[in-house]
């Protein structure tokens, strides 16, 4: 027998803009989202899932 303990935490944020140097393969990136939502796209393994790692680590 345990006692398990759910903690629900909601946190709203909201990034203006973001600048990786040098994370995975993406060298030198600049990128600004509107207030909103924001689509990502693009051909495979040209970096969004890693933009998402870099927002990860925030």
């Amino acid at each position: 027998m345990g006692i398990y303990i759910s903690i629900l935490c909601l946190v709203k944020m909201h990034i203006n803009n973001i600048k990786i140097e040098e994370f995975r393969n993406l060298k030198d990136s600049q990128i600004e989202f509107n207030e909103g939502v924001d689509a990502i796209s693009g051909h495979n393994y040209t970096g969004k899932t890693n933009l998402f790692s870099a927002m990860s680590l925030l």
